[in-house]
């Protein structure tokens, strides 16, 4: 029964479409004062790259996702984590085959409006890349207007200050259970809000995007987004996205050494193009 489900597994994920990616380049070093020599890709806001990502090159292996072709990988795999992981040991996350790691560095309070620290950030920020790990952070917004987006986005880059980046700075905003404080915002007022935090990250010198599953980005326009990259959230056996997008969270549930519970995972997929 075991070796059937694998197999079952393995021609799902085998016999799936293609989709078109196209963004501005690929992941580089980020920051006012990177390390060039450890930046693995171009800068992101480069000349805009185009790609076809085929998910038959897709493979799974025991939670794991691979983008192979010809036998050679090329995705890279990623976590995401904020203190609800608690204590991380991070070189035991290294040595369990995890290249990059995208960092809360806070939050607002969707009940108060309140900005916080992520109490861990920077013991994972100095954790993470000490173990060799490349970085990235990530914001959790309730900004209801272009003011409070560029609050936020003072807010994470004070909290940087001048920090290297390997990966982006990503701007997620979700709507919270319960709370009404960004549910009834249009269409146009989310863009203009995910526009002005972007437009300050990058005034700043480190490479925006923005994070969410389908009913997030369904909540801008994309198009005017464009220059931006995308982190798709879909935890099914292949991305259900209708848009480009360049990391995938692909499990809310993987495990990881060093991590005790569960930790999402990512699959960086701009090697691919």
């Amino acid at each position: 029964m075991l070796v059937a489900l694998v197999v079952v597994l393995v021609i799902i994920v085998r016999g799936v479409t293609t989709c078109t990616a196209s963004f501005d380049g690929s992941f580089g070093a980020s920051g006012p004062h990177h390390d060039a020599d450890k930046a693995a890709y171009t800068d992101m806001r480069s000349s805009r790259h185009a790609g076809t990502y085929d998910w038959t090159h897709l493979y799974a292996n025991g939670g794991r996702y691979t983008y192979e072709v010809d036998g050679v990988v090329k995705s890279r795999l990623g976590i995401d984590v904020s203190s609800y992981q608690g204590d991380v040991d991070w070189p035991s996350v290294a040595s369990d085959g995890v290249s990059f790691a995208m960092l809360r560095v806070g939050y607002r309070d969707a009940a108060t409006g309140d900005i916080a620290r992520d109490r861990a950030f920077s013991t994972n920020l100095e954790g993470a890349q000490g173990a060799g790990l490349d970085a990235g952070v990530y914001f959790f917004s309730q900004a209801t207007n272009e003011e409070e987006a560029r609050e936020e986005a003072a807010f994470v880059l004070s909290e940087l200050d001048g920090a290297a980046l390997e990966y982006p700075v990503a701007f997620d905003s979700e709507v919270v259970a319960g709370s009404q404080r960004t549910s009834s915002l249009s269409n146009e007022e989310m863009t203009a809000i995910a526009r002005a935090f972007c437009d300050e990250i990058a005034a700043a010198g480190y490479t925006p995007m923005i994070y969410g599953n389908e009913t997030d980005m369904a909540r801008y326009d994309l198009n005017a987004l464009s220059g931006y990259g995308r982190w798709f959230a879909g935890y099914g056996v292949v991305p259900s996205a209708s848009f480009d997008f360049a990391l995938w969270q692909y499990t809310e549930t993987g495990r990881v050494d060093g991590i005790e519970g569960n930790v999402d995972i990512d699959l960086d997929l701009t090697g691919a193009w």
